[in-house]
């Protein structure tokens, strides 16, 4: 297993007092807005932080290019400005599990594009802090993470492990994969919703592995390779509308 490391650099770190933590969100907010005013090339991006209106990014588009990303999103929290300062996509990322913005999911992935599209352009992000955090990073993975010498210990972590354990944070179809959740289990937000129920993940589970046949287009007669899925539900799906004969690893 690796953990990065920026991710452990809690926002309490930098809040010894609140008017310290208060200069240094008003620090991190110039810093990020500095870096889009310059950095955003391809694509726009608006943002309402209370009663400022910000937009960064290209104002009009010629016939000729392509439609550009455009996004908008609402600041809720002024957290959002330090997790993003402090650890850039990740921080995003983190600032969407934790509430600090509102944006519809497309707007979401919308700015997750912006940023692949602009990174090289964003260099004023960078800062004394998130180097550290990136060599941390690197020096705790390079320690403790993926090699030879340990490949096998992560194996028994990540898996050599009895069922209760999965049982105890999986859904009672016990996949062992990221799920995907439709409209009504809350969309892209899944659990982070507030109307959260038990069965959500499993509907989201078997949404996911619906998508998927979808997308395999299978036919009855045809052979299936079930891998490293979890504990036999694809194939189960699989099974029950078609004559598929599937090999389960």
């Amino acid at each position: 297993m690796t953990v990065d490391c920026r991710s452990l650099i809690t926002l309490k770190s930098f809040a010894g007092t609140t008017l310290v933590y208060s200069y240094f969100l008003d620090y991190a907010k110039s810093c990020v807005v500095s870096s889009l005013k310059s950095g955003l090339k391809k694509g726009n991006l608006l943002i309402h932080d209370g009663g400022d209106v910000l937009y960064f990014g290209q104002t009009a588009m010629s016939v000729a290019d392509k439609p550009h990303l455009s996004a908008t999103i609402s600041i809720v929290n002024p957290n959002f400005w330090a997790r993003v300062y402090l650890s850039h996509d990740l921080g995003f990322a983190e600032a969407f599990m934790h509430g600090d913005f509102i944006g519809s999911p497309s707007d979401v992935k919308t700015i997750l594009d912006l940023w692949i599209q602009n990174r090289e352009h964003l260099f004023g992000l960078s800062s004394y802090v998130n180097h550290a955090s990136v060599l941390l990073s690197a020096l705790y993975v390079r320690a403790f993470g993926q090699s030879l010498s340990n490949a096998k210990l992560n194996a028994m972590t990540g898996y050599d492990v009895c069922n209760d354990f999965f049982k105890s944070f999986l859904s009672k179809d016990m996949t062992y994969s990221c799920a995907v959740f439709p409209e009504n289990t809350g969309g892209v937000r899944g659990d982070l919703t507030k109307a959260w129920k038990e069965d959500d993940l499993y509907a989201a589970q078997i949404h996911k592995i619906h998508l998927l046949l979808e997308s395999a287009h299978l036919r009855s007669g045809d052979r299936l390779l079930e891998f490293g899925t979890g504990w036999g539900q694809l194939s189960i799906e699989v099974c029950m509308p078609l004559s598929t004969e599937v090999q389960f690893t």
